[in-house]
């Protein structure tokens, strides 16, 4: 085994970062058990109607909906991420590299808002891939693309 004497100096920043994950997350569990006390910024007592509320079909429904979008593009995101991770570390070619690495890296230098409504002009009635598949004659109207899970994972993978 081989001796890593800077390795304790990381040891403490990760868990002070941990350790602020986990205070918000305790917070906002706190938060969520408390109840809803109309026109008042502070929370009731602590109660279990919350998560009740959650159970209800509406909700549940949204829920699992959420979780499920969560789970593609977490799915997704390894899918685009993993290649493109092995490509620049077992690239020898350094223009190679260089041209993977700019072309990850340049749409985070545009903000998320930039990023998201590029998504808009093509997936929309009138985008870009609507007018290729008109013009190449696979579809003869145009086609839903906004507004459907193939959007919304489309898009938060490419935030992501």
């Amino acid at each position: 085994m081989t001796s890593r004497p800077f390795l304790g100096a990381f040891v403490a920043p990760a868990t002070l970062c941990a350790l602020a994950f986990v205070a918000a997350l305790a917070a906002v569990m706190q938060y969520s058990l408390r109840a809803y006390v109309p026109g008042s910024l502070e929370p009731g007592g602590f109660t279990l109607a919350n998560f009740a509320a959650l159970m209800k079909p509406l909700y549940l429904r949204v829920f699992l909906d959420t979780v499920w979008i969560c789970f593609l593009t977490a799915l997704f995101t390894l899918v685009v991420g993993y290649p493109l991770a092995y490509a620049l570390v077992h690239v020898r070619n350094v223009a190679l590299k260089s041209v993977i690495l700019v072309i990850a890296v340049t749409p985070l230098f545009l903000g998320e808002v930039v990023r998201t409504y590029s998504w808009i002009v093509v997936l929309g009635n009138n985008g870009f891939l609507n007018s290729m598949l008109l013009k190449a004659g696979l579809i003869g109207a145009p086609v839903q693309f906004m507004f459907t899970e193939f959007a919304v994972v489309t898009a938060l993978v490419h935030v992501t």
